[in-house]
């Protein structure tokens, strides 16, 4: 059993004072005194205390009855008395710091953040009148022995039974339910020890409660199972207020201290006493319940040598996240202030042990405390429970895995560490089959890293092919030992040998001499793409007897098809490989699992996004327990394909944290190399871009197209994809001739490479057609974007969103020179593809809208621009920057004075003139509706 105290190193501490800063105000808990623009402002008591509670609880919801009963402790008040108060501090904090008080319609109310929080000092706290001899308040059956841990007000105290305690006493002081707790705790033996913790102020009596109402929920999820600490008892109706718990033995630091226990204990033998403490996080975090102030001085010990107990306890920081699960259990929500999200309060927990975004000021979350229990482990593991983790912490630990581990938990940015305490436990508990596993990979790597030095002095006269048949090599190896891991002994030497020559035969006459430009009847240049279609065709006559083979082949392929963003081809292979592997693999099979996470990336890039997810997710369900064994090859394909659904979906701000897993994978993994990393890296930039944090991606970028990256290191291809996200932050930096710069000569060394119809090549021409665009090229313009369209309709197929992208493009520009009727028929064309996938249409519209104004078609305009979908353009266009919204305006009122309504129209236009002015539209816009409206 335990305590639920929270006994501090050194002692209970006093909790922590802050200054809080938010807009132009700032509001000291330690003086009590509010500024605003740095000057005080008179304000009475009660709507200070009301800033002080909506602080504790920054971006939460606090209802109208929790601040009564924190700011007027549940005394009868006059009506509206929490509205004036709320007026007085909206009043006293001004235009701008009030702005962060959000009423919450039927609710109550919530400061919204960002606040800055500075540790300011601590309180004079109120003692008890306790001493060491005399009986417990309200339960005399105990006496009190000394208080645990020096410091503070000593509000924990260990107690003993005197007698033997009457059972009818138990819990009648409660005055609420908690007596129905007790149960079979409350005959307590003569001389058996237990824990009271006590508080004799507000603060201290929502503390006691908050535990109280977590204890509650965990025992009812959890029933009575070992972990947490047990509450038998509360006294919540007069002070001094308590909770009686019983004894869980001395906490972590006191029992590693003594006699140097924890240096003896072996590595194994830490992970065993640490694991039981995770474990019971990840059960209170499967109810709802964060603990928040997870730290040693928080687990007790209990047991004896060989079958320790370790015990979490006070949850008097705690939060419960879900209150629908309080009201489903029955449980009053004493203490705690409940919202749908996650506690942001200033009841925090002790510095160290703080995860950065808390100490940012962000919401407590399930990664902070995963973050805790990360420093934890490092502790445990380095033999010291009071030693920071700081730079070069890793020489501390000295296993690779545990490293590893540790790491995950404890990444700077939540997004980035494990999904959950249950992830962290799985990993620590297989650790050794994890580094067995290692192993053997690692022996398999070296094997084929052999084969592929065999390869190297073999190259072909293209630089730029050594990579695909680089990886082509690595996966034919490796099928070998796939296709006969059921044979005999004897059978499997012989078997090896012969299919190893077979795959040399296909490697020598199928890909290397299709490559080599000098051999006779080889006249036309040779391209990444003539070498895998002859792969592919020569793989089915090669081994159509032995289909494992053959099926690594067809992953291979696929990859190599992916790498060069050839999705039609990659997906039509990596299907064909799935298919063949799963007739003879088991689903959980490496190989097999690898193949259908390149199906579901190949799948998401060429616009099959329902398809792509299914079998991502069925892979991901299928390999859960590889994928959490740490860093591999595999690893690195879930996260690729996960991160191509994301990102094609739309999802951009679930992609960011996986691009960066992604970057951390690659980097971790053995068998990586540099174009490994660069792609990973590539494709964080890409995330970056998207969601508009130029800084981040720029930064990226830069990273990678310095050495040790460069087209001889990584492929001219693979750095065409870096040159190319250069060009588009140019572009969007108004730099144009820089971008152009770049992707004339970058589009020019594609096609020669590549071939005109490959994707890469559609996207330079793309790009390239955008900022011929903006330098009113019109013409160029046009042209950059017919080869486009042909490159992706090649690549991806008519029906991607590419190349409706592009035809739509082209129908614009087709409008804004001259072209009105063609524009129009090719808008017609392309707009059931927005309406079958619920795409915007608002967009199209506008451009519709001025074509048909164009052809004098002024009523079919006013309809299109007045109907219900136009009606969207408020919401649809607010955070564009290019005068969208007002250029749908000036349409209707070109559409109006056709019609003739020209008062009314030409006001629309002039209006909307002087908004598209403040945006920076173009001059050229600008004079287009100004004519429009003169006449």
């Amino acid at each position: 059993m335990s305590t639920p105290s929270t006994p501090r190193e050194g002692g209970a501490a006093p909790p922590t004072l802050y200054r809080h800063r938010f807009a132009n105000a700032d509001y000291d808990e330690a003086t009590c005194e509010l500024k605003v623009d740095g000057q005080v402002v008179a304000i009475e008591p009660r709507p200070l205390r009301l800033l002080a509670e909506l602080l504790r609880h920054v971006n939460e919801a606090v209802t109208k009855e929790e601040l009564l009963d924190a700011v007027w402790e549940s005394r009868i008040t006059v009506d509206n008395v929490l509205t004036n108060a709320v007026n007085k501090l909206r009043t006293a904090l001004g235009k701008a710091a009030s702005a962060h008080i959000v009423s919450l319609p039927r609710v109550g109310y919530r400061l919204v953040g960002p606040v800055e929080r500075t540790v300011v000092g601590q309180p004079d706290l109120l003692p008890l009148a306790l001493r060491a001899g005399q009986p417990v308040p309200g339960r005399e059956a105990f006496v009190l022995q000394r208080t645990l841990g020096s410091g503070g007000r000593g509000n924990v105290w260990l107690a003993q039974q005197a007698a033997l305690a009457q059972g009818a006493s138990a819990g009648a002081s409660v005055g609420t339910s908690a007596g129905a707790l007790a149960g079979a705790f409350v005959g307590a033996a003569a001389g058996e020890l237990r824990v009271f913790k006590f508080a004799a102020d507000a603060d201290g009596l929502r503390a006691l409660k908050r535990e109280f109402t977590l204890f509650r929920v965990l025992k009812a999820e959890l029933g009575d199972g070992p972990g947490f600490a047990q509450v038998i008892d509360a006294n919540f109706a007069e002070a001094p207020y308590h909770l009686e718990c019983a004894y869980g033995g001395p906490d972590l630091l006191a029992w590693a201290a003594e006699g140097g226990r924890l240096q003896a204990m072996s590595v194994a033998e830490r992970l065993a006493l640490f694991l039981p403490i995770a474990q019971a996080v990840a059960a209170a975090h499967s109810v709802g319940v964060l603990h928040k102030d997870l730290k040693p001085a928080n687990v007790l010990i209990g047991g004896q040598a060989g079958a320790w107990l370790p015990v979490l306890t006070d949850f008097g920081s705690g939060h419960a996240i879900d209150p629908e699960r309080l009201r489903q259990l029955g449980v009053t929500a004493m203490g705690l202030t409940l919202t749908h999200g996650v506690s942001a309060d200033t009841t925090l927990g002790t510095a160290m042990y703080l995860a950065p975004e808390v100490q940012a000021g962000q919401a407590s979350t399930v990664q902070s405390d995963l973050y805790a229990l990360g420093l934890m482990l490092y502790q445990l593991l380095a033999g010291d429970l009071r030693r920071p983790m700081s730079t070069g912490w890793q020489r501390d630990i000295g296993d690779e895995l545990l490293c590893e581990d540790i790491t995950a938990a404890t990444e700077g940015q939540p997004q980035a560490r494990l999904g959950s305490v249950s992830a962290l436990v799985e990993r620590l508990a297989n650790v050794e089959d994890r580094r067995a596993q290692r192993l053997r990979a690692l022996a398999a790597e070296q094997r084929a890293l052999a084969v592929a030095a065999e390869a190297d002095q073999r190259r072909a006269r293209r630089p730029w092919l050594v990579a695909s048949i680089a990886i082509l090599s690595l996966g034919l190896m490796a099928s070998v030992w796939l296709g006969s891991r059921a044979e005999s002994a004897r059978q499997l030497a012989v078997a090896q040998s012969t299919r190893a020559q077979r795959i040399n035969d296909f490697l020598n006459r199928d890909l290397l001499w299709s490559a080599d430009i000098t051999r006779a009847g080889n006249t036309k240049a040779v391209t990444m793409a003539d070498v895998l279609m002859r792969a592919s065709t020569r793989a089915g006559e090669r081994f159509k007897d032995l289909p494992v083979v053959e099926a690594s082949i067809r992953c291979q392929l696929g990859e190599a098809y992916l790498r060069g963003q050839a999705t039609s081809s990659a997906v039509s292979e990596l299907r064909r490989g799935t298919v063949l592997l799963a007739r003879s693999a088991a689903p959980t099979d490496p190989e097999l699992l690898a193949c259908q996470f390149g199906l579901a990336q190949a799948l998401a890039a060429a616009d099959k996004g329902k398809e792509a997810e299914s079998t991502l997710i069925a892979a991901e369900l299928a390999g859960e327990s590889l994928l959490h064994a740490g860093a591999s090859g595999l690893t690195v394909s879930a996260l690729r394909a996960r991160l191509q659904v994301l990102t094609d979906s739309h999802r951009v701000a679930l992609a960011l944290p996986v691009a960066i897993r992604l970057v951390q994978a690659v980097d971790a993994w053995h068998g990586s190399d540099l174009t490994d990393r660069f792609d990973a890296r590539q494709r964080l930039s890409e995330v970056y871009l998207l969601l508009e944090d130029l800084d981040r991606g720029v930064a990226v970028l830069d990273e990678i197209t310095r050495p040790p990256y460069a087209p001889s290191s990584v492929g001219e291809v693979t750095f065409a994809r870096a040159r190319l996200g250069q060009a588009k932050v140019l572009q969007t930096q108004g730099k144009l001739d820089s971008a152009r710069s770049v992707l004339e000569p970058l589009r020019d060394t594609l096609t020669k490479v590549l071939g005109p119809d490959a994707y890469l090549v559609g996207l330079a021409n793309y790009e390239l057609g955008n900022v011929y665009s903006l330098q009113s090229k019109g013409e160029e313009s046009y042209d950059c974007l017919t080869l486009a369209l042909a490159a992706f309709a090649a690549s991806l197929g008519e029906e991607h969103g590419f190349s409706i992208s592009i035809k739509a493009n082209m129908a614009i520009n087709d409008v804004l020179n001259g072209r009105s009727l063609k524009g129009l028929e090719a808008f017609n064309a392309i707009t059931p593809w927005f309406r079958e996938r619920g795409r915007s249409m608002a967009a199209l519209d506008l451009h519709r809208a001025r074509a048909l104004n164009n052809l004098g078609r002024f009523a079919e305009a006013q309809a299109l621009l007045s109907s219900p979908a136009a009606a969207r353009s408020d919401w649809e266009y607010q955070n564009e920057n290019d005068g969208t919204r007002w250029k749908v305006q000036a349409e209707l009122g070109r559409a109006l004075i056709g019609n003739g309504e020209r008062a009314k129209g030409g006001l629309l236009i002039r209006s909307a003139v002087v908004e598209l002015r403040k945006e920076g539209v173009t001059a050229d816009v600008i004079q287009h509706y100004e004519r429009h409206a003169r006449h």
